[in-house]
């Protein structure tokens, strides 16, 4: 995937997090997830595993791109299959 803010090649791989990621639309303190205004983009609760997302990373930049829902979940699958993930 080409960074779409400088155009060079980005590096593939895995976005973690221990118990999932959570968009928010304002800056608060703290998050919790029953907030009205944070949505869940992916979560792992009660799993051994962290939160995984296949994602993209740009050092130049210092950007990051990574797909989640189904899209994400798919990508996910077809790593794991392929002996990637």
């Amino acid at each position: 995937m080409k960074c779409p803010e400088c155009g060079e090649e980005m590096e593939e791989g895995y976005v973690t997090g221990a118990y999932g990621f959570f968009w928010a639309k304002k800056k608060k303190f703290f998050y919790t997830l029953g907030d009205e205004d944070t949505e869940r983009l992916f979560v792992r609760l009660w799993d051994w595993y962290q939160a995984r997302l296949v994602g993209y990373k740009c050092s130049k930049c210092e950007m990051i791109i990574f797909y989640y829902g189904e899209r994400g979940e798919r990508l996910l699958k077809e790593k794991e299959e392929n002996g990637e993930g």
